[in-house]
């Protein structure tokens, strides 16, 4: 799902494709265990009501056979919509990481969006050769400079910027930009945040405006 506006591809970024698709498996397997565990309450009932109406028979065998067997398999269903609810916690966990994740992405987002107005053209969720997608892409005014800009909420593994590193010299090679890339990495619940690790800029949002402002100024001598 996207939309376009002048220097800005819109798309739902991954995490929130995860969370809705993690939702669904969630409501797909609760109705599952509403299913079972009806037929089992409505099987318990009808059980319960031909062992009274034989034994009012003076059938006591048969009802006695016939609770047996038919509770059995009602204890079953019962039993089966259970497990299959329970087991709905698990993609409802991820849901939720999901969602934390993808409000990280779209917060990123909407500061970026701030210098399209600027003249930088920006592109979410950006499938590329590599594992996953670039969270966002940017081109400076004139497409000199390719800024790849990853998303992360709080923590990031060292292969984070490795990934992001690859990204952005992907980027440059693709927009055949002039003046080279900018890796960043962006920890979306950091402050006060900015440094250089392996080549790639960490910086947090509330720097991210300038920081990528000054990376451009830097590697574009005609930018002045």
């Amino acid at each position: 799902m996207s939309s376009t506006r002048r220097g800005h591809d819109v798309r739902m970024n991954y995490p929130r494709i995860n969370q809705y698709r993690q939702l669904f498996r969630a409501a797909r397997r609760v109705t599952l265990a509403a299913v079972f565990g009806g037929l089992g309450l409505l099987l318990a009932v009808v059980a319960l009501a031909a062992c009274y109406w034989l034994s009012t028979e003076r059938a006591y065998a048969s009802a006695a056979v016939g609770l047996v067997i038919l509770g059995g398999i009602a204890g079953t269903l019962i039993g089966c919509g259970v497990l299959i609810g329970h087991s709905a916690a698990r993609p409802l966990e991820l849901a939720e990481r999901n969602r934390i994740g993808a409000d990280s992405e779209d917060h990123v987002t909407s500061i970026l969006q701030t210098l399209v107005g600027k003249g930088w053209c920006l592109r979410s969720s950006v499938n590329w050769p590599g594992v996953g997608d670039i969270d966002n892409a940017m081109t400076s005014p004139g497409g000199d400079v390719a800024f790849a800009v990853e998303t992360k909420t709080r923590t990031y593994l060292p292969e984070a910027l490795t990934r992001v590193y690859e990204q952005a010299s992907w980027l440059c090679r693709r927009h055949r930009c002039r003046f080279g890339a900018v890796p960043v990495l962006v920890p979306a619940r950091a402050h006060d945040l900015e440094r250089f690790q392996r080549g790639v800029l960490i910086v947090s949002p509330d720097r991210l405006i300038a920081a990528l402002e000054s990376a451009y100024n830097t590697a574009c001598p005609t930018a002045a």
